[in-house]
């Protein structure tokens, strides 16, 4: 039995005129969304793919417009009720993609960008993955570009332009010991995701973590030193109870509706 506790998925009829904060369709407020081309809707169709539906094309340019709070956000957001202080466990889905014009911002700036945890991040740069997990008082990051340790999971997904990939993650949110945290990727070339990380029998939660202040958010976030214009697409943002809440299923040009592809678990 499958439960979505948050669908994301982007509609036509969602906009906004600007600004720093506001809802936006589902999502109850976004984070500096300054210029009109901030945030636009556009065809998941028209884009590399063919997928069905509508995606979010972020775009954040250097120089002070775009400036917000001393870098550059362009995000939405969205405070699920009961998690993570009720439903403890969940998965976390979704797509990203760059534009071929994507650049990487080079030394002095820096980008994290796709699904991002209020209180909690690990970071991979430039595969669409930003999450920390904090353990009580000590932190993991898998990776942190400039600031931490590396340990880097999947060099191939770096800078990969008009390519979806879809991620997941799951977790089980605790203060003691019996957490757990996984990641999953595919490309749209392939058919079936693959665990990139886990890290099993871990606290994930701060211990003085308010259950009832845990933030999601989807877009980029970076650095205002930084030099280009980067677009980022992403496409069905969700959060559910099991995997089959928030996978996507479909291959390159061949939607899981129309498709007999079969996913490890079904």
């Amino acid at each position: 039995m499958t439960s979505l506790i948050f669908d994301g998925s982007f509609q036509p009829t969602w906009t906004q005129t600007g600004g720093t904060s506001g809802p936006f369709g589902p999502y109850t407020t976004w984070n500096c969304l300054p210029q009109p081309d901030s945030l636009v809707i556009v065809p998941a169709s028209s884009l590399p793919g063919n997928r069905p539906g509508h995606a979010g094309k972020f775009t954040v340019k250097a120089g002070a417009a775009y400036d917000c709070g001393g870098n550059q956000h362009t995000m939405i957001a969205k405070t699920i009720s009961g998690l993570p202080g009720v439903i403890n466990e969940a998965w976390y889905g979704w797509s990203t993609m760059l534009d071929p014009s994507w650049q990487p911002q080079g030394p002095g700036g820096w980008e994290h960008w796709g699904h991002f945890m209020e209180r909690t991040s690990f970071t991979v740069p430039n595969t669409g993955l930003f999450l920390d997990i904090s353990l009580s008082n000590q932190d993991v990051y898998v990776l942190n570009m400039n600031r931490w340790p590396e340990t880097l999971i999947l060099p191939s997904a770096e800078h990969t332009k008009n390519v979806w990939h879809d991620w997941m993650f799951h977790v089980k949110w605790a203060l003691d010991n019996t957490g757990f945290i996984e990641v999953y990727h595919k490309n749209m070339s392939q058919l079936t995701y693959t665990m990139i990380y886990s890290l099993k029998n871990i606290a994930t939660l701060y211990p003085n973590q308010d259950p009832g202040y845990f933030m999601n958010r989807w877009g980029i976030y970076r650095s205002s030193l930084s030099k280009s214009t980067q677009i980022l697409y992403i496409l069905n943002p969700k959060i559910g109870t099991a995997r089959a809440d928030v996978e996507y299923g479909g291959h390159a040009e061949c939607p899981v509706l129309t498709c007999n592809i079969t996913l490890p678990g079904e």
